[in-house]
């Protein structure tokens, strides 16, 4: 859309140009086009990367925490299992042991 002022009247002109008229402001905005979808992919290029990096720290994060709890539980696993040894050898002495109970069926003098 274009304003033609030559008629002395500012009407709006609503007619498409023809083929016949060159668009004078279609070199800008080709130029103006390629600039701003310049601008845009070196954005996305950066917010991506941002995002990539904070995504990286956070899995890092994870993984360290996860490594921690697993260590730990092979702590405390390798204590349980100790614990289990040394309570089976006790059930095993215990069961080795004679009681020496007295005789009820002996009279009394």
């Amino acid at each position: 859309m274009w304003c033609d002022f030559r008629s002395g009247d500012a009407k709006l002109d609503t007619r498409s140009p023809s083929n016949s008229e060159a668009d004078p402001w279609a070199g800008w905005n080709t130029w103006a086009e390629s600039k701003i979808a310049n601008a845009l992919a070196k954005e996305r290029a950066v917010v991506l990367e941002a995002i990539a990096e904070e995504i990286n720290n956070a899995v890092t994060e994870a993984h360290d925490h996860l490594a921690g709890e697993v260590k730990s539980l092979r702590i405390e696993c390798t204590q349980l299992q100790e614990t289990i040894t040394e309570l089976r050898s006790i059930i095993k002495s215990e069961k080795a042991k004679v009681i020496d109970l007295p005789n009820l069926l002996r009279k009394a003098n």
